[in-house]
C-alpha cells in the first residue's frame, strides 16, 4: 500500500489524536508534529515522541521557521510520556533505525524517511536535508488533513484543464487542417496533455493515487464529451463511433495518467507497517 492510500484511509478515519514516532524525537517527528498542527483542525490532537529522546535539533527549528512554523518551544518526549489509550493513529518515521514499538490499539502507518541529522558534511548540506524531509512531510500531511471537497475541486480543475487542452486542439485543427489530420494530431496530443496535467497534479497535490486519478480524468472527459459536445453541440452521437477520434484518445488519456502517477509515486510511497 502506498503512502497516498494510507493517507486516504487515515483521512477517512478522522483520528482525534495522531502521534508521530521516531527514535530521538529530535528531527523528523518534531517537524511532523509542527507541520501537522499547522494543518489539522483544532479538534485533532497532535503529538510526537521517541524511544530514546534527546534534544530538539536546531536545523529542524530553522527548516520549519522558513515556512512560517515555530517549533522552538518543543522538547523531546519519550514514548512512555504518551497515554496509549488516548492515541487513534501512530505514524512511525524511522528509516535506517529500528522504530519504537507502540503497544496501543491505534491505527499504525510507517513512513520511512531518511534521518536528516545524519546527512551532509556541511551545515548547508544538513539544512537542505532537513528541508527535503520537511517538504515531503508537508506533502504527505497536506494529503491527510484535507477536506473531501478540496480533493474533488482539485481533481475537477485538473480534469477540466485537460479537457480544454484537448478541445482546443480539435477546434484549432478543424480550422486549419483536414479532419483526418486533426484526429491523428489529437490522438497524439491527448495523452501528452494528460501526462503534463497529471504530473502537475501529482507533484503539487497528490491527494489520490494513479488509478483513481486516471479513472476520474477519463470519466470527466467522457461525460463532458457526451453531454456537452455530442448532445448539446453536435446533437449527434457520431463521435462515439470513431475509434481514432474518441476511443483511442480516451484509452491513451487513461494510460498516460496512470503511467505518470506510477512513475511519480515510487519516491513518495512506503509500505504499511504490519
Amino acid at each position: 500500500m502506498t503512502w497516498l492510500e494510507e493517507a486516504a484511509q487515515l483521512r477517512a478515519a478522522k483520528p482525534r489524536h495522531v502521534l508521530f514516532l521516531c527514535v530521538a524525537n529530535s528531527a523528523r517527528s518534531q517537524m511532523a508534529e509542527g507541520i501537522a498542527r499547522s494543518l489539522a483542525p483544532a479538534s485533532v490532537k497532535i503529538s510526537s515522541a521517541g524511544s530514546q529522546p534527546s534534544n530538539l535539533n536546531p536545523f529542524a527549528v530553522k527548516a520549519l521557521a522558513e515556512v512560517g512554523i515555530d517549533i522552538s518551544g518543543h522538547h523531546s518526549k519519550g514514548v512512555n510520556d504518551i497515554r496509549a489509550d488516548d492515541v487513534d493513529a501512530v505514524i512511525t518515521l524511522c528509516a535506517e533505525e529500528v522504530c519504537p514499538v507502540w503497544l496501543g490499539k491505534a491505527r499504525r502507518l510507517h513512513w520511512g524517511l531518511p534521518d536528516p541529522a545524519h546527512t551532509g558534511a556541511t551545515d548547508g548540506e544538513r539544512l537542505q536535508a532537513f528541508r527535503d524531509v520537511r517538504d515531503e512531510l508537508r506533502r504527505r500531511l497536506g494529503t491527510v488533513f484535507v477536506s473531501r471537497a478540496r480533493v474533488a475541486v482539485t481533481l475537477f480543475l485538473h480534469a477540466l484543464a485537460l479537457w480544454l487542452l484537448c478541445a482546443a486542439t480539435m477546434a484549432i485543427g478543424m480550422n486549419v487542417a483536414a479532419m483526418a489530420t486533426t484526429l491523428r494530431v489529437h490522438a497524439v496530443a491527448a495523452p501528452a496533455f494528460a501526462s503534463v496535467v497529471s504530473a502537475s497534479y501529482f507533484r503539487r497535490f497528490g491527494y489520490t493515487s494513479s488509478l483513481p486519478t486516471a479513472t476520474f480524468f477519463l470519466a470527466f472527459i467522457a461525460l463532458v464529451d457526451f453531454f456537452l459536445v455530442a448532445l448539446a453541440i453536435n446533437r449527434s452521437l457520431d463521435m462515439f463511433r470513431s475509434i481514432l477520434g474518441t476511443w483511442l484518445p480516451f484509452g491513451l488519456i487513461f494510460v498516460a495518467t496512470w503511467v505518470t502517477g506510477q512513475l511519480m509515486m515510487p519516491g513518495r510511497s512506503s509500505r504499511s507497517a504490519t
